[in-house]
């Protein structure tokens, strides 16, 4: 007896000092990151002063928006980590302006945005004959223009406004107009019709997509030659 009344005993106070039951462990939980907002204005520079641009793109660590009736813009959910970060505004027609983030609390970044020169570039679109050369009708000219390379600094491309593509078809004597073009190396030209070979096919992999880089200086001339299949 004397036994099992130790054996109750220590039982009781194993119970009462908790040794019996498992200690489940704390799950850690991370602190979350404050985040914050970027906002302001874009405006246009005009001869009477700055006007708020609408549909201007801006861009920043990964975010991007636009600009309301007002010019106004706001980007939030930025990450600390955005700090020295780029902030790009752009609109097709307008040199595009970049800053850097200075801080990472919400904060005001206004910018101007300056109306950039548009060209035109025209040509004549021909074949090689036995008569000599002709030109050639219906044939579709195709070109992108950006006011900087897009794999560089602060150019956002395409997908964010400020690239161009503008379209032509030839007339009857072969002739294509195609204007508001940025002056420039960025530009790239296609021309097709069916029955002929593509005028600047593509090169894997240098250059995927075919076409042919030219320079624009002012409004200027660029005549292409196709050959039948």
């Amino acid at each position: 007896m004397k036994h099992l009344s130790l054996a109750v005993s220590l039982a009781l106070s194993m119970l009462a000092c908790g040794g019996s039951s498992p200690t489940t462990p704390t799950a850690l939980v991370a602190p979350t990151q404050p985040t914050f907002t970027l906002s302001g204005v874009v405006s246009a520079v005009t001869p009477t002063g700055l006007t708020p641009l609408q549909g201007a793109q801006v861009f920043v660590s990964g975010h991007r928006t636009m600009t309301d009736e007002e010019g106004r813009y706001s980007i939030s959910g930025l990450e600390p980590n955005a700090f020295g970060f780029a902030v790009t505004a752009s609109k097709a027609g307008y040199a595009s302006e970049t800053t850097n983030l200075t801080k990472s609390v919400d904060a005001t970044v206004d910018m101007q945005l300056v109306r950039t020169a548009l060209y035109t570039l025209a040509g004549v679109v021909s074949e090689v004959t036995s008569r000599g050369r002709v030109p050639i009708e219906g044939v579709r000219v195709d070109v992108s223009s950006m006011p900087c390379d897009e794999h560089g600094t602060g150019c956002v491309g395409f997908g964010e406004g400020i690239g161009l593509f503008q379209t032509a078809t030839t007339d009857k004597n072969g002739f294509y107009n195609i204007p508001g073009l940025y002056q420039g190396k960025y530009n790239v030209i296609w021309a097709g019709k069916d029955g002929f070979n593509d005028a600047f096919p593509p090169h894997y992999p240098e250059n995927p997509e075919g076409g042919q880089a030219i320079t624009i200086n002012g409004d200027s001339r660029f005549d292409l030659q196709l050959v039948r299949r």
